[in-house]
């Protein structure tokens, strides 16, 4: 399984199990996604925030920078029971941390800087 694939299994099978998932990600790395930003989007049942990047110049350096994050994080995190962060060294996960102080939260080592597989079944046992 691709590395890119193992996130998206992993809430599908969540999803399947009839919990609800949230994502929030970034619009792009190389070129933004057309896509509306900001607002969930149902994607396979996943309901999925795509938050535009400052800069796509920044973006391409890995310097992520989700200027509209803090706005929903805000006010979603809180009704969330369980977050996993699979990209840790962005200023996604740094916010998504800031605001889920009260909440239990997973971190996965396993990032687009390190290629290493990640079982996530095994992780997933693990919470739920």
């Amino acid at each position: 399984m691709e590395l890119q694939e193992s996130p998206m299994k992993f809430q599908k099978n969540l999803v399947k199990e009839g919990h609800e998932v949230t994502v929030f990600t970034t619009d792009g790395f190389k070129s933004r996604l057309k896509i509306i930003k900001n607002k969930p989007v149902d994607v396979d049942g996943i309901n999925t925030y795509y938050f535009r990047n400052l800069s796509n110049y920044l973006t391409k350096r890995n310097i992520v920078i989700p200027y509209y994050l803090p706005f929903i994080a805000r006010r979603k995190i809180q009704d969330f029971d369980v977050i996993h962060i699979h990209e840790h060294r962005t200023l996604l996960a740094v916010i998504v941390h800031y605001y889920s102080k009260k909440v239990q939260y997973s971190i996965c080592t396993t990032s687009s800087w390190n290629t290493s597989k990640h079982d996530w079944e095994t992780e997933a046992k693990k919470y739920i």
